[in-house]
């Protein structure tokens, strides 16, 4: 993922095209996007969990029965 970063600040096209040459590249994506999935679901269920405890810490806005859904 770090040889991709330099392009990030670069003019790149909303959406890649599919290339059969960056296949492994993919697939590494695809693991890292796993992983970031898993971890903004357990801080989901941390934040969640207290703000139920706590409901003022709560962002403005969002509602208890929000939070705890």
């Amino acid at each position: 993922m770090k040889s991709l970063l330099a392009y990030l600040d670069a003019d790149l096209p909303e959406v890649f095209s599919y290339s059969p040459l960056c296949a492994d590249g993919y697939g590494v994506g695809a693991q890292r996007v796993a992983q970031m999935e898993e971890r903004i679901a357990i801080l989901t269920e941390l934040r969640d969990s207290l703000v139920h405890r706590m409901p003022w810490l709560a962002a403005p806005g969002d509602t208890a029965d929000e939070q705890a859904a």
